[in-house]
């Protein structure tokens, strides 16, 4: 049966047995091929069809995602100086601007609160101390205060006053603060990420960033992916993915047959048991991710749209999220090939593909 059918009914194998066969991979690497050259030429594509347009927008996509793989670099913050401490430090509070609101709202309260939180120094002052229950402060200085009430350094910007994403900065900051004060001089800035594991070791560094405070696990999958270490971030989106085109029941053993999309949000018959961010969900899919990727030639993927970056596994990334992204100007995105939403309609199948070799 073809990866990409819309059911999933003859999927999953009996528990403990995994279904992968040699043949799987390379099936799943053609596919990806399949999926990234339709975001190029047809998630691009204007409802006007006008040629002008699509090729502009085909160019955006293009500097888009180039730019994205580009800075997905671990060269870049291999240094040992303070410069590098900010450049990582920006990856880090950012990215936990990010987690659980819309895009546009947290790039917006980025652009507006950056030029002073990028500053990690500032939040080892008594202003940002800060002590809470839950979601409420019960002590805090008055930088806390201003931060939620938008007032003093924060007034008329726009800040989200959910206080453990406060605390999580904090906290974080301030143990950046102790390692850069204490550390030699010849050590790089990255040892406070990676403490002295390799960079293909991600689950080991995955695990000492989740004891630091830096949660939750997809928070520190996206500032790990755009950091450069070798992972994707399987958020809702790319799981529904892998589960209609039958990649998470190949790689998961004993995944039940009529798991659903709702199972993955944690709200199907199974409870919480197969959320997508559980740690038996998206390590297997990052795990598969790099195998397609290590299957996949360079070449192959120069050849299917003319052009190919120099970071493979970002890329990947970046094409499946773009296969179910909503319109988006800025990546030159003007059609929906893939609604995350539906329940396996769209999946690319021999059921109404919307997939062209």
């Amino acid at each position: 049966m073809p990866f990409g059918h819309c059911s999933t009914a003859a999927l999953g194998p009996k528990k403990g047995e995994s279904i992968m066969n040699g043949n799987d991979v390379h099936e799943m690497s053609e596919l990806y091929r399949k999926t990234r050259k339709a975001v190029y030429e047809e998630a691009t594509r204007p409802l006007s069809n006008n040629p002008d347009i699509h090729r502009k927008n085909k160019e955006r996509l293009k500097k888009s995602v180039g730019k994205l793989c580009d800075d997905a670099d671990l060269k870049k913050y291999r240094g040992t100086d303070k410069n590098t401490a900010t450049a990582i430090w920006h990856h880090l509070w950012t990215k936990n601007r990010y987690a659980g609101i819309k895009s546009q709202i947290a790039t917006t309260e980025i652009i507006d609160i950056e030029s002073i939180f990028d500053d990690y120094e500032i939040f080892s002052g008594e202003d940002w101390n800060i002590e809470t229950s839950g979601h409420t402060v019960i002590r805090g200085g008055h930088q806390v205060y201003d931060f939620l009430n938008r007032t003093g350094h924060f007034l008329n910007k726009q800040t989200i006053g959910n206080v453990p994403k406060l605390v999580k900065i904090v906290s974080v900051a301030r143990l950046l603060i102790d390692f850069l004060n204490n550390k030699d001089a010849s050590t790089p800035v990255l040892d406070f990420i990676k403490n002295s594991y390799s960079d293909e070791d991600v689950w080991a560094i995955h695990g000492h960033l989740m004891d630091i405070g830096y949660r939750s696990d997809l928070t520190v999958l996206h500032f790990m992916m755009d950091l450069g270490f070798p992972v994707i971030k399987p958020d809702i989106v790319i799981s529904k993915i892998f589960l209609d085109w039958g990649w998470l029941h190949k790689k998961i053993p004993g995944l039940p047959k009529d798991l659903s999309f709702k199972d993955l949000q944690g709200k199907g018959k199974y409870g919480q048991r197969f959320k997508y961010t559980s740690e038996k969900m998206y390590k297997p899919a990052i795990n598969l991710a790099r195998e397609i990727i290590l299957k996949t030639k360079q070449e192959d993927l120069e050849k299917d749209i003319g052009w190919v970056t120099g970071n493979p596994i970002r890329e990947f990334d970046i094409f499946l999220v773009k296969y179910g992204q909503q319109p988006e100007k800025e990546f030159g995105i003007e059609r929906t090939l893939y609604e995350a939403t539906t329940i396996d309609e769209k999946s690319i199948s021999s059921c109404g593909a919307k997939i062209h070799s």
